[in-house]
């Protein structure tokens, strides 16, 4: 997760930069963030219904290294089209890695699982406050941006061999033992564990994820730009991007202490992003913008842990493929939203995508409101 993180904050910092080597218009360029995102949409899906099957860890391993393969498409390459191939599959790995993380945390950990989700959430939030200075630090050296994709990729593949030392905890055992039984409560329960049919308000949390998905990478994808070409801060603009990750490593550590208050916690940082980012779009000083990133980045600390954990443990036994439909979820937000934002940088300017995400933070407190409302009434 650490690793993902650094690809993430590096990947905001080298728009740009890559923009420039491959001559792309603002468009182009959010195709090119909606290709990693993209991916989300389908393969966190498919292959959380294939880890229930063959097992989680297995599948975890095998995408460790499909991200490390994606990450050498993507230095050796010289051709826009080849590039956008490369960062799809780059985009494969990172969220069938992201999503089988939690499903696997919730698995080995069960009811402890909201705290060790918000700690490997800490974990990404610190490597994505290390990536844009890895590539500010990359152009001083003279080094090219494909540096982060280099240190990415030796990593996850050095990732991939240490996981050959990792079991994952299952009920084989239990299942030797009574696989001619005729229990009928344990039939029920092993059909319950392969029944991809969730319940209606499951999806409340999905579009809250869809949301969510749209915020972070409408915010984190787009700072540089915002604080170079709407706020004339481009000396801040690496400082924009680490503080708004860096901020989130106490708010998600703060949110694992307080994960039994997450039913208060979700909608109340949902809507208070609100003002914070009405704070973003009529701002025209690049200090205060600054503060109001750093600030938004506590508050959108909480999100993902939590609407993640509450999905996973509220269908413990599917939560690979829970964890697969939030993560398509956020996937189809992460996407439309940087084609959206390369839109309005070519037409109006971003300051109108803030508006944007500011209507978007309310509805995603009352979704989640309505979600524990329809929860406690349906468990009654």
């Amino acid at each position: 997760m650490f690793l993902l993180g650094v690809e993430s904050g590096g990947f905001q910092m080298s728009l740009l930069e890559i923009a420039g080597d491959f001559g792309l218009s603002g468009i182009e360029n959010g195709t090119l963030v909606a290709a990693q995102y993209s991916a989300i949409i389908m393969m966190p899906f498919l292959f959380g219904i294939v880890a229930e099957r063959v097992g989680k860890i297995r599948i975890l391993h095998i995408f460790c290294l499909v991200f490390s393969a994606g990450c050498t498409v993507v230095i050796f390459t010289h051709s826009y089209l080849v590039l956008v191939f490369g960062i799809f599959i780059i985009g494969s790995g990172y969220s069938v890695c992201e999503s089988l993380v939690s499903a696997v945390l919730t698995e080995q950990y069960q009811d402890r699982a909201g705290r060790y989700l918000n700690l490997v959430q800490g974990a990404f939030s610190l490597g994505a406050v290390i990536g844009p200075h890895m590539i500010a630090w990359a152009k001083v050296m003279g080094a090219g941006w494909n540096i982060l994709f280099l240190i990415c990729g030796a990593g996850f593949f050095a990732v991939w061999i240490g996981m050959f030392f990792v079991k994952e905890k299952n009920d084989k055992g239990e299942d030797a033992k009574r696989k001619d039984s005729k229990d009928a409560a344990y039939i029920r329960r092993k059909q319950h564990e392969t029944e991809t049919r969730f319940p209606a308000i499951f999806f409340l949390l999905v579009v809250s994820f869809f949301l969510y998905g749209g915020m972070e990478v409408g915010v984190s994808y787009y700072i540089d730009s915002y604080m170079q070409l709407e706020l004339k801060g481009a000396s801040l603009s690496a400082w924009a991007v680490s503080l708004f990750w860096l901020s989130m490593v106490p708010a998600r550590l703060a949110s694992g202490a307080l994960y039994r208050y997450r039913k208060l916690l979700l909608p109340v940082c949902f809507i208070l992003s609100a003002p914070v980012f009405l704070g973003i779009a009529f701002t025209e000083n690049p200090q205060i913008g600054l503060i109001l990133f750093a600030f938004l980045g506590l508050l959108l600390g909480t999100l993902w842990p939590n609407l993640m954990g509450m999905a996973t443990e509220d269908n413990r036994e599917r939560a690979a493929l829970a964890a697969g439909i939030m993560s398509t979820g956020c996937g189809l937000g992460a996407v439309l939203f940087p084609l959206l934002f390369g839109s309005l940088t070519e037409s109006v300017g971003l300051r109108k995508g803030f508006l944007l995400l500011a209507v978007c933070s309310v509805i995603g407190g009352i979704l989640c409101i309505r979600y524990e409302s329809l929860k406690r009434r349906r468990n009654q």
